[in-house]
């Protein structure tokens, strides 16, 4: 999964690739996404879908029976693959073999991830929905993030530390701060109407370096 594409762009090529769905089908299922993103949930009719789609609504009502069948049978298996790809980028296989300082390493994670979830901010609401209304596809969210974890994360935070760069903390409580951190940079650019997001990202920096270097808690 290349840098350039977006969790919608991906998400198009995912429903391509399905050669069960019919034209239509595909069509519906796109257009739900982004009218999901865009609006929301609650307040996307079946005619708002199907006048996105270019079909009848009755065609949406064919297909899918209802606007909650369409999100948990039709867009949410999607949506796991999609995000299987999201979260193996977050980890970047081509960083655990760099040699890196904790400076590097966050400066790195949070100006890529943030600008990442800026992008697709739309599309993760959608995801983040999913997670809290399915536990199926939460399950298999956490599954793969704990994956990715092992993979990626782990060789990166285990030479930090073995370097004295990194404190003595779990690996995946260090993890989750970085990414809760992530979010809440983003979040953070939204509700504040101060600022850029430049500067939030700077910020996260700065915080997350003071927090998790070993130098500042021998201090």
């Amino acid at each position: 999964m290349t840098k350039e594409n977006s969790l919608l762009a991906l998400f198009e090529n995912a429903i391509k690739e399905k050669v069960v769905l019919t034209k239509k089908q595909r069509s519906v299922l796109n257009a739900s996404l982004i009218l999901f993103s865009e609006k929301g949930y609650e307040k996307t009719s079946t005619s708002d879908i199907a006048k996105r789609a270019g079909v009848a609504e009755g065609t949406v009502y064919k297909q899918f029976k209802t606007k909650k069948n369409l999100l948990i049978n039709g867009i949410a298996p999607i949506l796991k693959t999609v995000f299987e790809d999201a979260i193996d980028e977050f980890s970047d296989n081509n960083l655990k073999d760099k040699e890196m300082t904790l400076h590097e390493y966050l400066t790195y994670i949070v100006q890529d991830r943030s600008n990442f979830v800026e992008k697709n901010l739309p599309a993760i609401k959608v995801i983040l929905n999913q997670m809290l209304t399915n536990p199926e596809f939460a399950k298999i969210v956490i599954t793969k993030f704990k994956k990715s974890l092992e993979a990626y994360v782990n060789p990166i935070l285990n030479n930090l530390r073995q370097n004295n760069q990194l404190i003595e903390l779990p690996n995946y409580q260090i993890f989750r701060f970085i990414f809760s951190s992530v979010a809440g940079t983003v979040m953070g650019y939204h509700v504040n109407d101060k600022g850029s997001l430049e500067e939030e990202i700077n910020a996260t920096i700065i915080l997350l370096e003071k927090a998790l270097s070993k130098a500042n808690q021998d201090n």
